[in-house]
C-alpha cells in the first residue's frame, strides 16, 4: 500500500513518520491526494470508454424494480430501499456518450423524460421530450464498479454478488478477531453491522458504498497487524484515514460517511493500550482531521477539475446545495429543526427487533466483563470513545439533509451503539478484577 515504504536496514516504515513536522505531513498529504484524485479520474475515463449496449440490456432486464419505492419489512423504515438514487446510478451507467468522455466523466449526464420510467428514458425516440441532467458535484466512483459488472450481469445478479461479497468480508473479519482471541469483540462488531442492515446494503447500491468501506477498512486493519501494536499513538494510521476519507468521497453519495470514519477509529481506541486521555484525544483529533482532509480534498479536486475543463462553476453549485442542506424550513408542514432530524433518525431504532438487538448486545458485553469492575483508568480511556460516539450528531447539524434523508442517514447511529459495546468490553482489559478486590 502507499503508506508502507521500504527502508534500508529495516522492515517497513510509514508514509507519515513519528518525527515528521506538520509542514512535511501536509506536503505528503497533498501528494497523496493528487495521486488518488488522478487515479480516480483515469479509472472513470477507462470505464466510460466501455461499450454501453450490453449494460443497457442488462439494466432493462430488471428496470421495473426501480419504478417505485420499497420497504422490505413492513413497519421498519430502516429497510427502505432508496430506488430514486439507484435509478440515477443506473441511468448514468448506460447514458450514451454526449460530447466527449472527459466532459461525461466530469459532468456525469443522464437521460430523463418527465414522468417516464428508467426504460422510457432510454427508449423514447422523441428527442424533444428528452433532457440531459448533469450531476457534477460527486465523483460517482461507484461507476468504476457498476459499469464493468453491468457488461456481464443484470441488476439482480449484481445484488446477489454484493450480498455474497459483503458476507464473505464480514466472515473474514469475524474469523480474524477470533484468531486474535477477541471473540466477544467480533460478536459486538457483527451486532453493529446488523444495525446497518446488510439486507438493504445488498439490495441498494446507494447504501452499499459505506458498508463496503467499513468492512474493507476493518479487514485491512485486522490482517495487516495494525491491531497488534499500539499504532494509534505512533501515528501509523494517518495516511490510512486519509485514504478512507478519499474513498468515501469517491464512491459515496453523502449517505452515512461519519460511520466510515468512526468505526475504525473506535477499533483503534479499543486496541490502544495508552491510558493518557490527552494523548488519546489528540490522536482522535488528528485521525479525524486526516479523514476529512481526504474527504473534502477529493471533493475539491472534483469541483476544480470540472470547473476548469467545463463551462460549469461547480463550486457555486456545491455552495448552493450546502446552503439547502443547512437551511431549516418545513416539509409537509413539519419544521426541519436539528432536534427533529435527530428524532426522525433515532426513530428507526425504536422498534422491537432493533431494541432487542441493542439490549442483547449490551447484556452480552456486560456478561463477558462481569468479573471486572470499572476503574479510573477505564473511565479515562473511555472519554475519547464517548466523544467519537457523538460524531453522528454533527451530521444532524445539516438539518434539512438529515431530516429529509433519514432513511439512510440513520445508519450513522451504528457508531454510538458500537462505542457503548466497546466501552463495556474494555472493562475486562482495563478495569479492576473483582476477585482481587475481595482478598
Amino acid at each position: 500500500m502507499i503508506y508502507q515504504i521500504k527502508k534500508k536496514g529495516a522492515g517497513k516504515m510509514i508514509l507519515f513518520k513519528e518525527d515528521d513536522k506538520y509542514f512535511t505531513i501536509m506536503l505528503k498529504s497533498v501528494l497523496l491526494l493528487m495521486i488518488c484524485a488522478g487515479a480516480g479520474f483515469f479509472a472513470l475515463l477507462l470505464v466510460y470508454s466501455f461499450p454501453r449496449e450490453k449494460m443497457k440490456e442488462h439494466v432493462f432486464e430488471n428496470a421495473d424494480f426501480y419504478s417505485g419505492s420499497y420497504t422490505l419489512v413492513d413497519g421498519y423504515k430502516s429497510t427502505r430501499l432508496s430506488m430514486y438514487t439507484d435509478n440515477i446510478m443506473l441511468s448514468e451507467a448506460i447514458c450514451p456518450l454526449s460530447e466527449s468522455i472527459v466532459s461525461d466523466v466530469l459532468l456525469v449526464p443522464r437521460r430523463h423524460i418527465e414522468g417516464g420510467t428508467l426504460i422510457d428514458d432510454y427508449t423514447c425516440e422523441d428527442e424533444t421530450r428528452v433532457e440531459y441532467i448533469q450531476y457534477p458535484r460527486y465523483w460517482h466512483g461507484y461507476l468504476v464498479i457498476l459499469k464493468p459488472l453491468l457488461i456481464f450481469f443484470n441488476i439482480a445478479d449484481i445484488h446477489l454478488i454484493y450480498f455474497f461479497v459483503q458476507s464473505i468480508l464480514l466472515l473474514m473479519i469475524v474469523i480474524g478477531f477470533v484468531k486474535k482471541s477477541e471473540t466477544p469483540l467480533s460478536v459486538c462488531f457483527a451486532i453493529g453491522m446488523l444495525i446497518i442492515n446488510p439486507l438493504v446494503t445488498a439490495l441498494n447500491f446507494q447504501n452499499a458504498s459505506i458498508y463496503f468501506s467499513i468492512l474493507l477498512s476493518i479487514l485491512f486493519l485486522v490482517y495487516s497487524g495494525k491491531f497488534d501494536e499500539d499504532y494509534l499513538t505512533r501515528k501509523q494510521c494517518l495516511a490510512f484515514f486519509q485514504v478512507v476519507g478519499m474513498l468515501v468521497a469517491y464512491f459515496d453519495f453523502l449517505t452515512y460517511p461519519i460511520a466510515a470514519l468512526s468505526v475504525p477509529l473506535l477499533f483503534l481506541l479499543y486496541f490502544s493500550d495508552t491510558t493518557d486521555v490527552k494523548k488519546r484525544m489528540m490522536y482522535v483529533i488528528l485521525h479525524s482531521v486526516m479523514f476529512f482532509t481526504g474527504y473534502f480534498g477529493m471533493y475539491f479536486c472534483k469541483w476544480a477539475l470540472t470547473s476548469l475543463f467545463t463551462n460549469m462553476n461547480v463550486f457555486k453549485d456545491a455552495y448552493d446545495e450546502i446552503m439547502i442542506m443547512l437551511n431549516v424550513g418545513k416539509v409537509e408542514g413539519e419544521e426541519m429543526t436539528i432536534a427533529a432530524g435527530i428524532g426522525r433518525n433515532l426513530s428507526h431504532y425504536i422498534e422491537p427487533a432493533y431494541l432487542l438487538l441493542i439490549i442483547g448486545g449490551i447484556i452480552f458485553s456486560v456478561i463477558v466483563s462481569i468479573k471486572s469492575k470499572p476503574s479510573l483508568t477505564w473511565i479515562r480511556r473511555s472519554i475519547p470513545s464517548a466523544i467519537v460516539a457523538l460524531y453522528p450528531f454533527c451530521h444532524m447539524l445539516a438539518a434539512a439533509h438529515s431530516y429529509i434523508h433519514h432513511y439512510f442517514v440513520h445508519r450513522e447511529f451504528v457508531v454510538p451503539v458500537l462505542a457503548v459495546l466497546f466501552i463495556i468490553l474494555d472493562v475486562k482489559k482495563h478495569g479492576r478484577v473483582s476477585l482481587q478486590l475481595s482478598k
